[in-house]
């Protein structure tokens, strides 16, 4: 689309995070909570994790909920 791309970052950093996707819920005392409770495939898993990693706090904590086994495509299969 030959879009430069520090324009194509510009651009993409206005666009607020989707609900239930990473989107940060800041609390009146600062607590800050990522909510990521959108059903996702098993293997987005670890960039979340990896955010958390990179993530800047005094505590971090993950609550995941139950898991189940689907019928996953190959494609999904050998994802990032």
């Amino acid at each position: 689309m030959q879009v430069p791309l520090a324009k194509a970052v510009q651009a993409v950093s206005t666009v607020p995070p989707f609900e239930g996707r990473m989107n940060p819920v800041i609390r009146s005392d600062g607590v800050t909570f990522i909510v990521d409770d959108a059903k996702a495939p098993l293997w987005t898993i670890p960039t979340v994790l990896h955010f958390m990693k990179q993530a800047q706090a005094p505590r971090k904590t993950i609550v995941m909920g139950q898991f189940r086994t689907i019928q996953a495509s190959r494609s999904e299969l050998t994802s990032p």
